[in-house]
């Protein structure tokens, strides 16, 4: 149904349309109150990442289009910001719609409009929506929506690679101290001067291959490479992951991209990109390894990042990484972000869940800046 069809919603309350770069400044001051809870003018970067990644994203599709709820007076009261991924499903072009940020103004005077924005875009047609960010609050509400849980797309990976440092890591973030580097960095110098065995010495045996520098180019070629056989997998060319990758490094919080790629005896089998936070925590954007080759993958990452001095490696569960991990000593998971799915067919719900799609990584928002900056500390001249 095309929204400029769809009658008013409520009595007079406002209507569901699509948004626009020219909502961008609106939905900034909205986006930092509601989840930065801060007043006032936002940082110049965050409308420009709005407007870059939600509202005018280079895929943009009258099905999976960023939506706002317009009351009857011209404010927004709310938001439904999606990334558009256009897809492959068994072997036919689809759009998918990847739900990011989702937002109200006001919850008393708005309690509706993240329904009415929610009813309006599953309305639209998109063969395929998820998220891969969803908190329990926003899972339950989706759920209602019709939205399935992917239980194995849930869960975070953790392996550490310097125990010591690690544990420094997480007692400086429970306790919220920002300046808690210096702890973990003579954490781990300690354990080092300790001589226990390293995580490079421990994945030795198989012997452990180079992970090597990838450009941007490269690191596209090869993640597409490696997502090529799933039965659902995103219908992008190299130059839309590069356009991802160059976004995805916009995240100063984190520290720059890495990029990182394996090979084996016939070219490049995998390749993994991260970020180094403050505190040494090696944070995962996409991992992908192709059949037989993650585990190989993996420990070449693991040990690369070791050798760099990083305490730890996280990233998102996915089932096509699971066998891999497994055989690797050390690596646990927690509970992190929730990943929902919804479509007309339910055969395509019951693939992403069995790892037979592609969901989370850059098939999703958690690679964006949205999902991690303050937009508070950093020059607004930084993009």
């Amino acid at each position: 149904a095309r929204l400029d069809a769809l009658p008013a919603l409520g009595r007079g309350a406002g209507r569901v349309r699509p948004a626009t770069g020219a909502d961008a400044d609106r939905l900034a001051r909205m986006f930092k109150r509601v989840f930065r809870g801060a007043a006032g003018p936002p940082d110049p970067r965050l409308a420009a990442d709005l407007r870059a990644i939600l509202l005018e994203h280079p895929d943009r599709d009258e099905r999976a289009a960023s939506l706002v709820f317009e009351r009857s007076d011209g404010d927004l009261g709310g938001f439904l910001g999606i990334v558009p991924v256009p897809m492959m499903i068994d072997g036919a072009p689809a759009m998918g719609a990847a739900v990011s940020t989702w937002m109200v103004e006001d919850r008393v005077r708005d309690s509706l409009a993240g329904t009415f924005l929610m009813r309006a875009h599953l309305r639209r047609g998109a063969d395929a929506t998820f998220t891969d960010t969803a908190n329990r609050i926003s899972i339950e509400f989706q759920a209602m929506m019709r939205l399935k849980f992917a239980p194995c797309q849930s869960l975070q990976w953790v392996m550490p690679l310097n125990w010591a440092g690690y544990l420094a890591a997480v007692g400086a973030r429970r306790a919220g101290l920002r300046g808690g580097a210096p702890a973990v960095r003579a954490a781990s110098a300690l354990q080092r001067l300790a001589r226990r065995r390293s995580l490079s010495d421990a994945l030795a045996e198989p012997p452990v291959r180079p992970a090597r520098i990838a450009s941007p180019g490269e690191f596209a070629r090869i993640w597409l490479d490696c997502v090529a056989q799933r039965r659902i997998r995103p219908a992008w060319g190299p130059e839309r992951v590069e356009w991802i990758l160059a976004e995805a490094a916009r995240r100063p919080s984190l520290g720059g991209l890495r990029l990182k790629a394996v090979d084996g005896p016939g070219g490049a089998v995998g390749c993994l990109a991260y970020h180094v936070d403050p505190l040494g925590r090696a944070i995962c954007v996409a991992a992908v390894a192709k059949s037989g080759e993650v585990e190989a993958t993996l420990r070449a990452v693991f040990a690369d990042a070791e050798a760099a001095g990083c305490v730890a490696m996280l990233g998102q569960s996915d089932p096509a990484l699971m066998e891999g991990l497994f055989r690797i000593h050390g690596a646990f998971y927690r509970h992190t972000s929730g990943a929902l799915v919804g479509a007309a067919r339910p055969e395509v719900v019951a693939a992403f869940a069995s790892g037979e799609g592609t969901l989370g990584g850059l098939v999703g928002d958690a690679w964006t800046p949205l999902a991690t900056e303050a937009y508070s500390d950093v020059p607004s001249n930084s993009r």
